[in-house]
């Protein structure tokens, strides 16, 4: 049998103690109650994120309330001019045309007021499309 002491058995040597040396430490057991912990942590998580929700979700329905509150008047506006410029236009049309053929004896004021209302209601109308 042969006895190597030369530099290479040396060198290997060394190179095991650096080995030992350089081994990861043993990590601790986790604890027994690790899932547990866990679990109450992701449940309140899961809380939190179900609170913003509902807070977003509150502030966006009653952002959108006021919009639709604001909608409705202005609905209700539109449709209360209209309807007046509906019925009323043609009754100052007739007032004029009945003015008119009062003042000059024939039958054309009736037709001219009444084409003048029509007119007004359909200009009406129109804006409030606008």
């Amino acid at each position: 049998m042969t006895d190597e002491t030369g530099p290479e058995t040396d060198l290997e040597k060394q190179l095991e103690e650096i080995e030992q040396g350089i081994k990861a430490p043993e990590l601790p057991d986790f604890d027994d109650n690790f899932e547990g912990k866990l679990a109450e942590i992701e449940q309140r998580s899961r809380a939190r994120k179900k609170l913003a929700r509902a807070e977003h979700d509150f502030a966006f329905r009653e952002e959108r309330g006021k919009e639709r509150y604001n909608d409705t008047g202005k609905s209700l506006a539109t449709g209360v001019g209209i309807a007046y410029a509906i019925m009323g236009c043609p009754i100052a049309g007739f007032a004029l045309g009945w003015a008119i053929n009062r003042e000059s004896g024939g039958p054309i004021g009736l037709m001219v007021g009444v084409v003048f209302a029509i007119i007004f209601v359909v200009i009406v109308l129109g804006r409030d499309k606008k």
